[in-house]
């Protein structure tokens, strides 16, 4: 039987390699014009896409201000690495939850 390839969210306390290519594709993927920050809507689409919710706008913005936001309090690429470095740290199976909500295999890190 082909064991499934576990490959690790975290490197001594900090996203791996693999991980972190993962959520770069997920960032450009709701980053649609490129600015490197999502904006209120780009955010909404990418939370509600995570879990299925639209999240308030006071989460909205509390995200930019908590984890890294652009001059017009917009979450950063910077930010949304921060805030999955957090999360990851909490609790690895709520990252394997989000990633897989997109399209990634939660162990192998493999697009499905």
């Amino acid at each position: 039987k082909h064991k499934e390839t576990q490959i690790p969210l975290l490197v001594h306390d900090n996203l791996s390699p693999e991980l972190l290519k993962v959520l770069f594709e997920i960032f450009h993927t709701f980053d649609k014009d490129r600015d490197g920050a999502l904006c209120p809507k780009e955010l909404d689409h990418f939370v509600f896409s995570t879990n299925g919710q639209h999240p308030p706008i006071s989460f909205i913005e509390q995200m930019g201000q908590r984890f890294g936001a652009n001059e017009q309090g917009w979450l950063t690429q910077e930010g949304f690495m921060a805030f999955y470095l957090e999360q990851t740290l909490d609790d690895v199976s709520e990252t394997q939850k989000d990633i897989r909500a997109h399209g990634y295999n939660g162990h192998s890190l493999v697009k499905i």
